[in-house]
């Protein structure tokens, strides 16, 4: 059996296995008929440009993709010595804007080292919430300012739900700005030892829990946040066996925003009966309403 003689929708179901370079590069030509199907029926489309000569390049990005940019579903992006400046190429020279690919759901950037291009792909994706995968390989900051701001701007693509980062070996501290959409305790990174979450809001029982059982929470060695329910601490502490030292901030202890010392000290002896005896328990000499544990 000849392969082009197999009926169409067995093609367009063989081609879901390859990539767009490699589709366009052995079935484009060869007749009509796969022309069709390539421009016309096949519905998604996977284009990895790494390690891919310049000719190539510029062929798909002149001829073919702009035939086919809303059936694009994901893209790998490389600015390595095989490939240098291909961001480039692909947002200014050809001037690609992510908001036209409408059906993409996986991003790629593969040695980017320019945050400040990172994040300009970030706001388009900011913008038209599409994307629900995003990895950044072995891409390169120049401190961790600069890595802490964008993993920022990252948990606040709404539809995010996978996102993998390789080249961070160096974020020991991790504060997280605003809502996120993103699951907190599915973070997996060997190197972060403390967690911010002041500005997040107050967490529930639910996502407490959760994050105590984490990879995340078990590496957790200092850790910053507000909680809807005091008790809830006593748990989260006692399943957070590395914790040294923790902020809180309780909603349900609104008095002590007044700086009722009394009931602050009620929270205090509340703490010390319910918490280990190594626990060092004080209240924030500057607000009444935060609470410190060392230990």
């Amino acid at each position: 059996m000849q392969f082009k003689s197999l009926s169409n929708e067995l093609l367009l179901d063989l081609f879901e296995f390859f990539d767009g370079v490699h589709l366009f590069g052995a079935f484009y030509g060869l007749n009509n008929c796969f022309n069709t199907l390539l421009l016309v029926h096949c519905l998604q489309y996977h284009f990895d440009f790494q390690l891919l000569s310049k000719r190539k390049f510029d062929l798909i990005c002149q001829e073919y993709l702009p035939s086919i940019i809303d059936r694009v579903t994901s893209i790998r992006l490389s600015d390595s010595d095989e490939t240098p400046n291909l961001v480039d190429r692909f947002l200014i020279t050809y001037g690609f804007n992510f908001t036209q690919f409408t059906h993409l759901y996986s991003l790629s950037l593969i040695q980017v080292g320019s945050l400040e291009k990172i994040s300009a792909i970030l706001t388009e994706f900011s913008d038209f919430a599409q994307p629900t995968r995003l990895q950044l390989m072995e891409c390169f900051y120049r401190q961790e300012d600069d890595l802490t701001r964008l993993i920022n701007n990252i948990w606040h693509l709404p539809k995010l739900t996978h996102f993998l980062i390789n080249r961070a070996p160096q974020l020991y501290s991790l504060p997280i700005r605003g809502k996120v959409g993103f699951q907190i305790w599915k973070i997996k990174s060997t190197s972060i030892h403390r967690l911010d979450l002041i500005h997040i809001g107050y967490l529930t029982v639910a996502p407490c829990s959760k994050l105590s059982n984490s990879l995340l929470g078990s590496q957790c060695q200092a850790f910053s946040f507000h909680l809807i329910n005091c008790s809830h601490i006593i748990n989260l502490v006692i399943n957070m066996s590395n914790l040294r030292a923790v902020n809180f901030q309780g909603r349900d202890n609104m008095k002590i925003r007044d700086g009722s010392l009394p009931e602050a000290n009620e929270l205090v002896v509340w703490l010390q009966n319910c918490l280990p005896s190594t626990f060092s328990i004080r209240i924030e000499p500057t607000s009444y309403k935060t609470m410190q544990l060392w230990t």
